[in-house]
């Protein structure tokens, strides 16, 4: 028997590239790429995977964070719902200018002058669903030391859009003490914009949800621009056309027995008399007025983190014969009509503590960036250093 007949039947087979190398590298060679093929793995994990990771999770809404916004103190006039019901003027009201007619004196003598102080407190919970989460906010509204409203909201959002999911699990309720009465509207659907702006807030209109009106419509973008501070932020802006403060239509979710509806008013309580004469009233005429809403505001948005940095407005609720009178009373709000206006503006520890949210978020992922780069960099000296190492050792065996 010939020796060719007994080698094995794969002697013949050519090595592979792979095996051919191993084959003409030295043991200090191998261990040496052994070690730089770790590091490798473990710069491409640090560098794009982790990176890409971190900055998945941190688009997401998370469950446990909590919001709290403080509005500057600020002068206003309340309708004092509860005295207005008795017919006549408070006492307290009695010795001002004009109010000494009762029932005919102009309705301003039934307006609560005071400062307003608003805070409101939103903490995110879980909700039945993984890629969801609740917002539960609590809303105060007192005037000096006396409630006036007391709002409670919840709104359920998608974590990675931070919009209002699609079905009914919004809510409101409405409290007001000094008219013992509220409102309750729940099981209702939602859009827009709420509490939180998308984590990379871009320069285009958002829908925004405005809870007096209980709509949503859009916040246009403005322009790029900066804070006090330095930081960049996105501006955005709305103004509500006046609207009637109606909640029709939507009986299955409605409890309330806030008056709403259409008034009648002794004509002396919304029109002085130059106004009367020109509209043929006599002072105790009775005219048919409604609630009306308008609304302006202007929020400044971190991009990076789609967070609200600085937020001003200008409500008025306010009552009108009809949608002329309305228009003409929100673009010059008139006293003896108001039933509430007020400029809401955010303080100066809200303004604080919302950049330091931001920037937090700014920080992280300048981080990460720099993180990524590094690790890439490495990562090329690591590829570098093995072709050198080849290289080398080919040399060698030469």
């Amino acid at each position: 028997m010939s020796t060719d007949s007994r080698m094995p039947e794969y002697a013949g087979v050519q090595p592979g590239p792979v095996e051919a190398l191993r084959g003409r590298l030295s043991r200090k060679c191998r261990l040496v790429l052994v070690y730089l093929a770790i590091s490798a793995v473990l710069l491409l994990l640090a560098g794009d995977v982790i990176p890409r990771w971190r900055l998945q999770n941190m688009s997401q809404l998370p469950v446990g964070i909590s919001r709290h916004v403080t509005m500057e103190p600020t002068k206003t006039t309340v309708l004092a719902l509860s005295a207005h019901a008795l017919d006549d003027v408070p006492t307290w009201a009695k010795d001002q200018p004009g109010c000494d007619k009762g029932y005919l004196s102009p309705l301003h003598c039934w307006s609560d002058p005071g400062v307003l102080h608003i805070a409101y407190d939103a903490v995110t919970v879980e909700a039945e669903e993984s890629d969801e989460v609740d917002i539960n906010a609590l809303i105060r509204v007192k005037n000096g030391d006396t409630a006036v409203a007391e709002l409670t909201d919840q709104v359920r959002l998608e974590k990675s859009s931070r919009m209002p999911v699609a079905e009914p699990d919004a809510s409101l309720m409405i409290s007001i003490p000094r008219a013992s009465s509220g409102m309750l509207m729940s099981n209702s659907t939602r859009d827009g914009v709420q509490y939180f702006f998308p984590s990379v807030t871009e320069k285009k209109s958002y829908e925004y949800y405005d809870r007096l009106a209980m709509t949503s419509e859009p916040l246009d973008f403005v322009e790029e621009t900066t804070t006090d501070s330095g930081m960049t932020v996105y501006r955005f802006a709305q103004t509500l056309e006046p609207r009637r403060v109606v909640y029709e239509g939507q009986p299955d979710h409605r409890v309330s027995n806030i008056n709403f509806s259409t008034m009648e008013l002794p004509a002396a309580q919304l029109f002085d008399a130059p106004e009367r004469t020109r509209r043929g009233l006599k002072p105790e005429d009775l005219v048919e007025v409604n609630t009306y809403y308008t609304a302006t505001r202007e929020l400044l948005v971190e991009p990076q983190s789609g967070e609200i940095v600085d937020s001003h407005e200008i409500m008025h609720l306010y009552l009108a014969a009809d949608d002329e009178d309305a228009h003409g009373d929100a673009l010059k709000p008139h006293s003896s009509r108001s039933a509430f206006s007020a400029n809401l503006n955010w303080d100066a520890e809200t303004r604080a503590t919302q950049e330091a949210y931001a920037q937090d978020v700014i920080s992280t992922k300048r981080n990460l960036a720099l993180l990524s780069w590094v690790c890439k960099f490495l990562l090329l000296v690591v590829v570098a250093r093995a072709v050198v190492e080849i290289l080398r050792n080919r040399r060698g065996s030469l």
